[in-house]
This record gives C-alpha cells, structure tokens and sequence, in this order.
C-alpha cells in the first residue's frame, strides 16, 4: 500500500488552503472561463492555462509538490532535493508521488 510521508500530506492539504487563501486576496484578478491547458510541464503545483484568449502559466502559492520528471539537470538535483526533504528512499518514489499531486491537483481544479 503506497503511504505518502507526513511531510507529502501537508503539502497536498495546502493546495486548498492555497486555493482557499487566494479567495481572501484583495489584489488577485478573476480569470472568467479559465481552463487548463494539457502540457508536459503541467505538475501538482503549476500549470498552463488559457482565460480571456491568453495563454498564462499559473502556481498555487504556499504549495510545493514533487516533480514529476528529471528532463533536465536542474530537473535532477530537485528531485534529489526534495526525495531527502520529503523523507523518500529514492528518487522514482518522489516522483511518483509528484505524478500523484499532479492528478490530485487536475481534479481538484476541473
């Protein structure tokens, strides 16, 4: 059975609070008819989409998620990076757990 790590399940929660917080926000401007756009750099904590004919690339604030790829060697050294911060054995099960976030994060926002 897959368990996410207590650090993991923070992180996830904190998408609703993000997304609860962003509500109160005095300064934030309203996207009508906003959509999210599929793209390989789509993850649990940013994503492309398109809202009033223009295409933007939105990040929920106070939410970090794994990646869900190494395509770079930046790429790499954040997944080594966050597979210690989250308390995982390797790097494939932090980015399975990225790859979870992001399906988690697609849902939520549908």
């Amino acid at each position: 059975m897959n368990q996410l790590p207590l650090k993991m399940l923070f992180s996830i929660a904190a998408i609703s609070l993000g997304i609860t917080a962003a509500a109160y926000a005095g300064d934030l401007q309203k996207l009508s008819g906003a959509r999210i756009i599929g793209d390989h750099s789509n993850d649990g904590d940013s994503f492309l989409a398109e809202a009033q004919g223009k295409k933007i690339h939105l990040r929920l604030y106070f939410v970090d998620c794994p990646e869900t790829a190494t395509g770079s060697k930046g790429d790499t050294r954040r997944v080594r990076e966050q597979t210690r911060y989250f308390g995982l054995s390797d790097p494939a099960r932090t980015i399975h757990f990225g790859k979870l976030a992001k399906a988690f994060t697609a849902g939520v926002l549908k």
